[in-house]
């Protein structure tokens, strides 16, 4: 039954990275497409896409708890399956690590990625009201989350604009002519 609730987990995971995918790599006239007859499921695309940081907070957040889930899962059904043993605990550890991340990249990173790449119009109509409710669930934590990277940012963000009048830009080409 633990392998069960691992591999559902791996599941959801893996539809929501392939959706992160879809939704974010749709081109301009598949946008266009989804709003003059999109219909129902195309209307919850353009609503996820209007607020594409609160939807990438939304996919962080889900896809770090169902990976945190199936790490805890799995390390007790490996320490319940192969039980004591006489490797080093530093051993057991890094297979089991190894193991662990490799599933995890495979099964709910890499194969759904490859997947959405191909089939993007598709997984983004089918994962736009799961994700449309895991983003009313996690609202709390999104919105938390986008206010405090909004604030870093702006608190980190070179300031590329300079503000020159005329007058300064005269006196500095006078200066370069002396």
């Amino acid at each position: 039954t633990v392998l069960v609730v691992i591999i559902a987990l791996l599941v959801v995971s893996g539809a929501i990275a392939g959706a992160e995918v879809a939704l974010f790599s749709l081109s301009p006239t598949q946008l266009r497409d989804l709003k003059e007859r999109g219909g129902s499921k195309g209307q919850r695309v353009l609503e996820l896409l209007a607020k594409p940081r609160r939807l990438l907070a939304t996919i962080l957040i889900t896809t770090n708890f169902l990976n945190i889930g199936v790490i805890i899962l799995a390390t007790f059904a490996m320490n319940t399956l192969f039980g004591p043993s006489d490797l080093p605990a530093y051993v057991i550890f890094s297979v089991r690590v190894f193991i662990v991340t490799f599933v995890i990249l495979l099964l709910s990173e890499v194969l759904p990625k490859v997947y959405a790449t191909a089939n993007g119009m598709r997984v983004a109509q089918m994962m736009a009201g799961p994700l449309l409710l895991l983003r009313w669930l996690f609202r709390p934590l999104s919105e938390t989350l986008v206010r405090s990277t909004t604030f870093i940012e702006k608190r980190f963000r070179k300031r590329t604009t300079h503000h020159i009048s005329v007058d300064a830009l005269g006196h500095a080409l006078e200066l370069t002519n002396d």
